[in-house]
């Protein structure tokens, strides 16, 4: 898991999740971390990636894409790529 305060605009995270119960075939997503924005009406901060594809596709056209939006709470299956790692060695 990634904490927010190393959240680096730009940098590559991973989205971990397993196709399988016994968590031994990982789906893992790769996204660039793009902003945080903070809703001080609601108490809640979302932070908002992009996949790289998306990125390429924003840097040749100019146009806005989708973004991968979690809360703090969402953030327990994103990891940074040593993180990914040691987390992977653990479970496989």
């Amino acid at each position: 898991m990634v904490h927010p305060s190393e959240l680096i605009i730009g940098e590559a995270y991973f989205l971990i999740v397993f196709y399988d119960s016994a968590m031994r075939i990982p789906l893992i997503d790769t996204y660039l971390y793009d902003k945080t924005i903070i809703n001080y009406e609601l108490g809640e901060t979302e932070y908002w990636f992009r996949t790289p594809g998306q990125q390429l596709a924003l840097d040749s056209s100019g146009e806005d894409s989708e973004y991968y939006v979690v809360d703090e709470k969402g953030l327990f299956m994103i990891y940074n790529l040593k993180s990914m790692i040691k987390y992977l060695e653990k479970r496989l």
